[in-house]
């Protein structure tokens, strides 16, 4: 296992939260959930899933909540990590967002997404996207691991506007 894997799998499985054992329905495609909107941000990893708008995760993945500083121009900063097979991984972002390949092979990170999950070695087997969540300011951004089960975080911040 390479440094960089092992640094990534310990800072996924992180978290101040704890495990949490499932999640509630969310707002992406079919979802029907209820956003918080809470000033101080998501409380939990169900919450951040929903703030985030994506489908739920695979039925075993155990996701755990990390709370991040807020970068400047931030209220607030979460990280949700879970990991799961491969497949199942790419079945999400397919339910979640219109496509597996939604999140591309990396071998250097944006520097928006650098900063956000604290890394700076980039292993051959990791994929990231950024993006916005439509009609709110949310920036949700992913980094994969697609070692198998794939290491799976989902970093979700919102903007001061």
């Amino acid at each position: 296992m390479t440094m960089g894997r092992k640094a990534f799998l310990t800072s996924a499985t992180l978290g101040l939260a704890g495990v949490v054992a499932g999640c509630s329905p969310t707002f992406g495609p079919g979802g029907a959930g209820v956003r918080t909107g809470s000033e101080d941000g998501p409380s939990d990893a169900d919450a951040v899933l929903a703030e985030a708008q994506v489908a739920d995760l695979p039925s075993e993945a155990a996701p755990e909540m990390t709370e991040r500083a807020a970068p400047e121009g931030y209220d607030w900063a979460r990280e949700v990590a879970f990991s799961a097979p491969t497949a199942e991984v790419d079945a999400w972002l397919e339910e979640s967002f219109g496509s597996a390949d939604v999140a591309p092979a990396v071998f250097t990170l944006n520097p928006a997404v650098a900063e956000a999950f604290e890394v700076e070695d980039v292993p051959e087997t990791w994929r990231s996207m950024k993006t916005s969540v439509e009609g709110t300011r949310l920036e949700l951004m992913l980094l994969i691991d697609d070692a198998d089960p794939a290491a799976v975080r989902l970093h979700l911040r919102r903007r001061q506007d």
